[in-house]
């Protein structure tokens, strides 16, 4: 029985594509929707094995390189490879498919509103956000009032009004439309902000024509803007709105939108800061315990801290260019540091804080990604002093 050290595993399967970043590969896999990075190591296993060579062969040839015993890289060869295996990216059996993408506005449901619930409604505003169009409508003064701070800085809308969005009061709850579907129901006032607010966002992101939507904060200074990527609990939304309030002009703090001229359109809505945040943001915003408590769904208690100017006219619909990417992580066991990072490594990190396409993830928006990323500087920011990480973002812009 052979060795497995003489094993040939399959090649890479015909839906996956390679590019070259720097000394490292990115693989993307246009069935399964898998981005992975492969370091220097890892870039070398994957070039020799797309020789049709054997384990043992591959460990040969990279004791040559590096003048270390074959028997040394044998086992990280092996493990490489099984794991290409099992992701699907070897072979042209068992390649696992990506689910289907989620229906964004899924939640919505139609309904059939009584004739009273049609009646006596107050116009909020009508304004405009990316490409889309919203009049806002309340049954009473009270969701006005709530309503106002969040919307009030956007630009007045034309007549061509595409989304009119309803909060009614019923007797023991309220209820949020879009037209004449249903978005969500709520028991207390001040859960009604966050629902109206994600709703606006998702539209707007999706009704929108670009290469991506990234989820990220954008700042503002000296022709261009440096995008702050990352999950929640990051610590990205106050690093933005710190920054808003020491003078930088505020595009986005969710979601920041790539045109096919490679630019970042704004988005400005307000600042949705987590309950953890207002202490540390007080020295920022002296006023923001002032500022309403909302509840979103998901249990977690924010204030939104509206935008203190707003983008030109020019920059609403061209955007403007990326001068670095950065991504923060809030660290209370490490000092407060900005450090480089490869492009390999920028670009995974940016899709797995969240992006969307109009399209599915495919080969040539790849390329177009990369081809974008490779030109802007990327780093990583721990922030344990927020006053420190301000200051070492201030260096970029």
């Amino acid at each position: 029985m052979p060795s497995i050290n003489s094993q040939i595993y399959p090649h890479s399967n015909s839906s996956v594509r390679v590019h070259s970043v720097d000394d490292e590969l990115i693989v993307f896999d246009s069935r399964s929707k898998q981005l992975a990075r492969m370091n220097q190591s890892s870039t070398m296993i994957w070039k020799l094995h797309e020789e049709d060579l054997s384990v043992d062969e591959i460990a040969q040839q990279l004791s040559q390189i590096y003048g270390m015993a074959k028997d040394e890289f044998i086992p990280d060869i092996i493990q490489a490879l099984d794991a290409w295996q099992a992701m699907g990216l070897l072979g042209n059996d068992f390649i696992p498919l990506a689910d289907e993408a989620d229906d964004m506005l899924g939640y919505m449901q139609a309904v059939k509103l009584s004739s009273k619930y049609k009646k006596n409604l107050q116009q909020v505003k009508s304004y405009v956000l990316l490409d889309s169009e919203f009049n806002i409508f309340a049954s009473n003064s009270e969701i006005k009032n709530i309503l106002l701070p969040l919307i009030s800085h956007f630009p007045k809308a034309s007549c061509n009004i595409s989304h009119a969005i309803k909060i009614i009061k019923e007797e023991s709850s309220f209820i949020i439309l879009d037209d004449d579907k249903l978005v969500g129901r709520c028991n207390a006032a001040n859960e009604i902000a966050p629902i109206v607010n994600g709703h606006v966002l998702a539209v707007s992101f999706l009704e929108v024509n670009c290469l991506s939507v990234f989820h990220a904060g954008v700042i503002y200074a000296n022709d261009g803007v440096v995008m702050f990527s990352a999950g929640s609990g990051s610590g990205k939304s106050t690093l933005t709105a710190a920054l808003m309030c020491s003078g930088k002009l505020l595009f986005t703090d969710e979601i920041a939108i790539l045109t096919h001229n490679k630019k970042i359109r704004p988005a400005p809505g307000c600042i949705g800061l987590k309950e953890g945040s207002w202490k540390v943001m007080e020295q920022y915003c002296p006023s923001i315990f002032e500022l309403t408590t909302h509840y979103r769904q998901d249990s977690k208690t924010v204030k939104y801290l509206p935008p203190l100017s707003l983008p030109t006219t020019n920059q609403l619909e061209k955007g403007e260019p990326v001068k670095a990417i950065v991504f923060p992580k809030y660290s209370i066991r490490h000092d407060t540091e900005l450090v480089s990072i490869s492009t390999a490594d920028a670009l995974v990190k940016l899709t797995d804080s969240g992006y969307y396409t109009n399209q599915s993830l495919s080969h040539e928006s790849v390329a177009s990604l990369i081809d974008w990323i490779k030109e802007i500087p990327a780093y990583e920011l721990s922030i344990n002093d927020l006053k420190e990480a301000v200051g070492l973002v201030g260096t970029l812009l």
